[in-house]
């Protein structure tokens, strides 16, 4: 039998085993290219940069970028903002994970994936900072040259949408927009840092690659995700679970 793939199928293997082999150092943001926060820190340096920044996330570092504190995100600075008197960003410092050069990429993508951490500090031998790798940065190499919206990877039948199954479970197409289930089912299932719109393009984006049958995920803290329907190259059905369905305004 001779197995026929796309143009994309092929684009999208050949990237994989290409990130297969890849180290940290051939895809990390180098470290004359990071934009970090150096404290200490004033309230309207902060506000300056808050405002000319087009990042979510932000570094924050005492001395120099060898001694890197942790991250913060946007979202999270808005009390302090608010909050004059009480300005500290010690409180809501996130901690990245540390990786040598050396690391496979798709390692750590693993890695960031099982501690849903969406950066990472790449160190040289002494410890100090070389880089930095984003979950974003992975993700674009794997998919590189391709059109994410594609509908060659998601199941191509107009006529099922979703299946609302009780009221804790709900069986949906790959192809159905992340929003229309959220209205659905009344959760937020898309994060602020996520890029895709259909329900399978955010599967793929917590997990890196095309998962079979079978296959268990974690949305978010209240939302499992199981594939099943699936071929090795398309993404057709997926039940979502809500764990605490009590907050769900499933009909």
């Amino acid at each position: 039998m001779v197995i026929r793939w796309s143009i994309r199928e092929q684009m999208l293997l050949s990237n994989f085993l290409k990130c297969y082999n890849k180290s940290l150092e051939e895809i990390m943001t180098p470290r004359s290219d990071i934009k970090a926060i150096k404290l200490p820190l004033t309230l309207d340096k902060l506000k300056s940069i808050i405002t000319h920044t087009y990042h979510t996330r932000i570094l924050v570092y005492e001395n120099n970028l060898d001694t890197i504190l942790g991250f913060v995100h946007i979202r999270d600075l808005l009390p302090i903002l608010l909050d004059d008197k009480n300005f500290t960003l010690n409180s809501i410092l996130r901690q990245p994970i540390i990786a040598a050069q050396s690391m496979k990429v798709l390692d750590l993508l693993s890695v960031m994936q099982r501690k849903k951490t969406y950066i990472s500090i790449v160190v040289d031998e002494y410890g100090g900072t070389d880089g930095i790798v984003t979950t974003e940065d992975i993700i674009e190499k794997i998919f590189d040259g391709i059109d994410q919206g594609d509908s060659s990877y998601f199941d191509a039948r107009p006529e099922f949408i979703y299946q609302v199954v009780d009221q804790q479970t709900i069986i949906t197409s790959a192809r159905v927009r992340i929003e229309t289930l959220e209205k659905a089912i009344g959760i937020q299932l898309k994060q602020e840092e996520d890029e895709c719109n259909t329900i399978g393009g955010l599967v793929l984006t917590r997990i890196g690659h095309m998962p079979s049958v079978g296959f268990i995920v974690n949305i978010n803290k209240n939302i499992q995700a199981e594939i099943v329907d699936a071929t090795p190259r398309i993404l057709k059905q997926i039940k979502l679970t809500i764990q605490d369905y009590e907050k769900s305004n499933i009909l």
